[in-house]
């Protein structure tokens, strides 16, 4: 035997929403009319990204909007500053530590250095003839740390043949 329905009752249910989306409502009928839930997209959590802070963003983003994390001095944002949040989803920022710019020294050449020298890396210049390095340039998020230089070689006095060194 099959229920009847009684005019003027309210049915409801309450539907899923996708990844990154919650229920407003539920959904229900009454008296013929719909009341449609709605699947609203999630907003996104922002934490600061390593070696940077929030900029201008919130710890929390409305899907759909973005905004802008800072990376500190010696840093760049990767691939932008720019996070957006779409359904509970936030683009990632990367602070990527700067390059450090070398020059030869003087009396010598780059060596196995390169005119841009990552951070963390380490190079060892060459030197010209008659002269000897020292040291090595290091890079830490584009300050060079310590440098190389090129230092003449000390001369060895020999006494003429038939002679003497004098004073």
């Amino acid at each position: 035997r099959r229920r009847r329905r009684r005019p003027g009752r309210t049915r409801r249910c309450q539907p899923n929403c996708g990844a990154g989306y919650t229920v407003s409502s539920q959904t229900s009928c009454d008296r013929g009319i719909l009341n449609a839930a709605v699947c609203n997209p999630d907003s996104c959590s922002i934490a600061a990204p390593a070696h940077g802070s929030l900029g201008t963003c919130g710890a929390e983003l409305a899907s759909g909007s973005s905004c802008n994390l800072d990376c500190n001095a010696g840093y760049t944002a990767s691939p932008s500053a720019q996070t957006t949040c779409t359904a509970g989803t936030a683009t990632v920022v990367v602070c990527n530590p700067d390059a450090c710019a070398v020059n030869a020294p003087t009396s010598g050449a780059l060596g196995d250095c390169t005119s841009s020298l990552a951070s963390g890396s380490s190079c060892v210049p060459s030197c010209d003839e008659g002269h000897t390095v020292s040291g090595t340039f290091s890079c830490f998020a584009g300050q060079v740390t310590t440098t190389a230089v090129c230092n003449a070689d000390s001369c060895v006095l020999v006494a003429p043949t038939n002679g003497e060194l004098g004073s």
